[in-house]
């Protein structure tokens, strides 16, 4: 009899790991809109393993009181309990998958204690005034699809939403996948960097992540953009050392040196290549800028 048992938890186990829809991280972009929305993803449990995620994400939340709060009633701990996670948004929707260790319980009442509602598999509260909701769904035990939207289900299309990867998941550990609309409309961006993302308006695919550096960098902050032709790549690394040359030039004329603790420190920085058809920047990015930013 226990061998009977022993083989049937193992097959039931084979089994449900085979109809999991989340077995690798890159499984979680499958259920995330793609055209037209910027994605982005996080590896936490890599940064937690290597010890970087800390300095990324420094103590200002942990001491919130909302947060502590939330910690209470939900015993979740993004610094613990969170693994990794994908997202997508267009400015008006956001959508997030999340992989880690939930307690769905207790994930739901949080909600409902809140003002929230639950139907069948779906979770929704008010996000705020501007008349967007907050929504969640289990869609499978490790892993939590959210959603910021006007539609108050939103969450719910998670279990319908899973199509091919239209293309390869970058490699890195903290990456952004900057969409069109972004470029094309940069007017909510700061200055500094709208002039940046102007010169990628042409740019087929653009990638900003965040990696190990050498030398004092706490971490480099990597661009990869591809476009059509190496000429059209020569011409933008161009404009990228006219534009860091302005800069420095601007920060000359206000007596000021560049600063490693904010913006105009790290794009004054940038180092910039070409290779093929794609464009390679690198920015350093100080420790003194991430305890800025906390």
């Amino acid at each position: 009899m226990l061998i009977a048992l022993f083989v049937a938890a193992g097959v039931f186990g084979i089994y449900s790991y085979r109809h999991r829809l989340v077995k690798v991280n890159a499984d979680m972009f499958r259920f995330l809109p793609d055209a037209g929305y910027t994605t982005f993803y996080a590896d936490l449990e890599a940064l937690r393993r290597s010890g970087t995620l800390r300095l990324l994400t420094g103590t200002k939340t942990v001491h919130e009181p909302e947060y502590k709060e939330f910690l209470r009633q939900t015993q979740f701990d993004y610094s613990k309990n969170l693994n990794a996670i994908a997202g997508a948004t267009d400015g008006q929707r956001s959508y997030l998958l999340a992989r880690g260790e939930f307690s769905w319980d207790r994930l739901r009442r949080y909600a409902t204690v809140h003002g929230g509602v639950c139907e069948r598999a779906v979770c929704s509260l008010r996000a705020n005034r501007d008349g967007r909701w907050i929504s969640f769904i289990s869609i499978q035990p490790d892993v939590l699809g959210m959603a910021l939207s006007s539609d108050r289900w939103a969450a719910g299309s998670f279990g319908a939403a899973r199509h091919p990867l239209r293309e390869p998941v970058p490699v890195f550990p903290i990456w952004v996948r900057v969409s069109h609309q972004v470029l094309e409309h940069p007017e909510g961006l700061p200055l500094a960097v709208r002039i940046f993302a102007i010169s990628l308006q042409s740019a087929e695919r653009v990638v900003l992540s965040l990696g190990p550096a050498g030398n004092q960098s706490a971490f480099d902050l990597r661009l990869d953009a591809s476009f059509r032709n190496n000429a059209a790549a020569e011409t933008v690394r161009t404009q990228f050392e006219m534009q860091t040359k302005m800069l420095t030039t601007e920060l000359s004329r206000q007596h000021a040196a560049a600063n490693a603790a904010d913006l105009m420190g790290l794009l004054t920085a940038g180092r910039f290549e070409v290779a093929g058809k794609r464009v390679v920047g690198l920015w350093p990015v100080r420790e003194q800028l991430l305890r800025a930013l906390e």
